[in-house]
């Protein structure tokens, strides 16, 4: 589960308000490289199909399906100016085979 720091749910809580006609927070992470990711952090109408929903303290998030193991136990922060990730055990990447024939 993400958890998000009161901070954080309250900026987000404002954005809602500020967007009436959108309900959901989706989040997704992708890769940057080998050692840095990218979290988009949207506000939607309806979660998509695939989405893992869950309700958060009067929040409804939606997490990509790709991000889900991702995510989990990590803690949404807001620094007063952008979002940070914290994750006290993030998960080891795919280790993969390298064999040369």
């Amino acid at each position: 589960m993400l958890i998000i720091s009161p901070t954080a749910r309250g900026v987000l809580q404002n954005l809602l308000r500020e967007h009436p006609e959108e309900r959901v927070v989706r989040f997704a992470v992708k890769d940057l490289d080998e050692q840095r990711i990218a979290i988009n952090i949207s506000l939607e109408h309806t979660p998509q199909p695939e989405d893992l929903v869950q309700e958060n303290q009067g929040l409804t998030l939606a997490i990509a399906p790709d991000s889900v193991s991702r995510l989990d136990g990590a803690t949404l922060e807001y620094t007063g100016t952008a979002f940070r990730l914290e994750h006290p055990n993030p998960p080891l990447r795919e280790l993969r085979l390298i064999s040369a024939n």
